[in-house]
């Protein structure tokens, strides 16, 4: 992630744009760090990319289910599935970050970019 890193969301945003990624330093601390790690949803996340799901046992891709994979192979987990726990940590995660999202989405809505 070198390169990526800004001081500020607003320093993040140009690297946002251009490579998808930008990591603004002190938003989370590590408490709330350990807060998310904490959560059955942090502890059940693949830790490895599963090719043929067909080879695996039933009981491993049964486990598997509740992280299905994109048609590009990136595991997601649906909202649904989060407990309460997950849920209020995953909430004020993403109200913290909301002012990144929003001007990340701003400079679009500006030229009349629909968003899906």
């Amino acid at each position: 992630l070198e390169g990526c890193e800004a001081p500020t969301f607003d320093a993040a945003l140009p690297m946002l744009r251009t490579s998808g990624i930008g990591v603004v330093g002190g938003v989370f601390d590590e408490g709330f760090i350990n807060r998310i790690k904490g959560t059955e949803l942090y502890q059940s996340m693949p830790t490895s990319m599963q090719r043929a799901r067909h080879r695996l046992s039933r009981a491993r891709q049964e486990e598997l289910e509740i992280w299905p994979t994109s048609a590009s192979g990136r595991y997601h987990r649906r909202e649904e599935s989060f407990d309460d726990e997950a849920m209020a940590v995953f909430e004020e995660m993403e109200q913290a970050i909301y002012p990144l999202v929003e001007a990340f989405f701003a400079e679009d809505r500006e030229k009349g970019e629909p968003h899906g």
